[in-house]
């Protein structure tokens, strides 16, 4: 089923008018948007923003105007719906929407004049103040003002190059917010890398050694900041990058996106796979939606990320961690922790966790956000007695959560100090995320909240087998190859084998 979607440019015209943009679906496949070249006023008064009609009886000369607005629109919204249904499914390419639009603007304008006058408007040259422009569009003011209006917004008139459709790609991105913030991300890197190169990558002629350059500087973006010791503050020492990383953060303004705040720091190698990861997924959608047919991925290998073995604190140390005195808000931290643990959800779901998420049977159940869009399922846990313990302790129906939450950085921060006060000191080996080296560090040094989640997992996993029962408690996707790595044999099995030896 075909669907439009409707909405209001951020960014205003030479006239300070707003443009409605226009965003066509059909399944999963077509999703394309453009700008319609309809403009209305900065807060008009009458006009309804979100159904973008107009609802006034007066007849004044702004209601008038949003009335043919609205009523072109509408137009506009019924020549792409027949358009679609007169157009072969299979063959529709990317611009097709674009052109759609353009036809119902200017339909006495081929596409090549308008392509003609876009690319020399700039030396078009009046000689009479009612000379408007070339003589072949004299017959017409009204559509000769449509052309300016429809090119005079730079913002969603853009050409298809791999930054420009991945923004497009991003908004119609069905995806947890954690996955969005992952590609916008990737579009901040890739767009400093392309300002960097002072280069625009367009589809059909990006290559595999594109590619291998990108990577080359996910390894060494870090090497370009310095401390300076003067301002006490990080530097950069080229200038053609610290121009591309602040015009980047510029544009996200643009966009409505966070911004990069600090400067990059070294990147792992399982980082660099994962943005590379991203970069192809996105590349193959674009293959799809007809962009290209090229892929640079063909030639270019993606290596596989590498995991250490999960460490998680085992029965009696998460009964140490609870059972030690503790006060203020380490002490409360603490309880949220062990609340974490013997519920294995995510420090985003707990979060995200109230009253109504328990049911009479004492059951938590919550529907993971990581995979909500992109695979709802419901994970129900039924609570054990320390944590419906727990959440008596804090009960506080005006809070609006479950617990008394703080920012998920100083959340990680107490844990380590809990763990450190109760002397929680056994060493495990930690991956080294850069080197890929295993270290043995204490728990009270690596402690996170995630460990709350693998404590589950791992504890569960030792007295049942099957990952499908734990699954439906923590939400992980069917299939999760997460489960693999608690099938690592842990050390009290180890000693029950060679016990056998003697």
């Amino acid at each position: 089923m075909a669907t439009i979607y409707l909405r209001l440019s951020k960014k205003k015209n030479g006239r300070g008018r707003q443009e409605i943009l226009l965003t066509f679906r059909h399944g999963k496949e077509i999703y394309q948007r453009a700008g319609t070249g309809i403009f209305i006023a900065d807060n008009p008064t009458f006009w309804d923003g979100k159904k973008m009609v107009m609802h006034a009886r007066i007849k004044t000369e702004e209601v008038l105007y949003h009335r043919e607005q609205q009523e072109r629109l509408s137009n506009l919204c019924s020549a792409i719906l027949i358009a679609w249904d007169d157009t072969d499914h299979n063959r529709v390419g990317p611009r097709w929407l674009k052109n759609v639009i353009a036809e119902f603007n200017m339909p006495t304008i081929s596409q090549e004049r308008r392509r003609r006058h876009r690319d020399n408007a700039d030396r078009i040259q009046s000689t009479d103040e009612n000379d408007v422009g070339p003589k072949w569009l004299k017959s017409n003011n009204d559509e000769l003002e449509m052309l300016f209006e429809l090119f005079d917004d730079e913002e969603e008139i853009h050409e298809d190059t791999v930054t420009s459709v991945l923004v497009d790609y991003i908004e119609q991105l069905e995806a947890s917010e954690s996955r969005i913030k992952h590609f916008w991300s990737l579009w901040r890197v890739f767009r400093r890398f392309e300002l960097w190169n002072d280069d625009t990558f367009e589809f059909d002629t990006f290559t595999h050694n594109d590619l291998e350059n990108f990577r080359d500087f996910l390894l060494s973006e870090h090497e370009f900041w310095y401390y300076n010791k003067t301002t006490k503050e990080m530097d950069c020492h080229d200038r053609l990058y610290k121009e591309a990383f602040y015009k980047v953060n510029s544009e996200c303004k643009k966009y409505g996106r966070r911004i990069e705040s600090r400067c990059p720091e070294q990147r792992s190698k399982n980082t660099l796979n994962n943005i590379l990861v991203r970069l192809k997924t996105y590349w193959l959608w674009c293959i799809r939606q007809g962009y290209t047919n090229n892929n640079p991925f063909n030639r270019f290998k993606i290596d596989g990320a590498k995991y250490g073995t999960p460490f998680y604190i085992d029965i009696n140390e998460r009964h140490k961690l609870e059972n030690t005195k503790m006060e203020g808000m380490v002490a409360v931290q603490r309880d949220i922790f062990v609340f974490q643990c013997c519920t294995g959800c995510r420090v985003s779901d707990l979060y995200a966790l109230t009253y109504d998420n328990i049911d009479s049977n004492g059951v938590l159940m919550y529907t993971p956000q990581k995979t909500e869009k992109e695979n709802p399922r419901m994970a129900s846990v039924p609570l054990v007695k320390t944590a419906l313990d727990l959440i008596e302790k804090y009960y506080d129906p005006k809070r609006g959560t479950l617990f008394p939450f703080i920012s998920q950085q100083k959340y990680n921060v107490y844990i380590k100090k809990a763990f450190k006060l109760a002397n929680i000191d056994r060493k495990v080996a930690v991956l080294n995320p850069k080197t890929r080296k295993n270290e043995l560090r204490p728990l009270y040094e690596v402690a996170t909240s995630h460990m709350a989640r693998r404590t589950f997992v791992g504890i569960a996993y030792q007295h049942v087998k099957d990952p499908n029962i734990i699954a439906a408690m923590t939400g992980h996707a069917e299939g999760s190859k997460a489960f693999n790595r608690y099938r690592e044999i842990d050390m009290k099995v180890k000693r029950e084998v060679v016990g056998f030896l003697e």
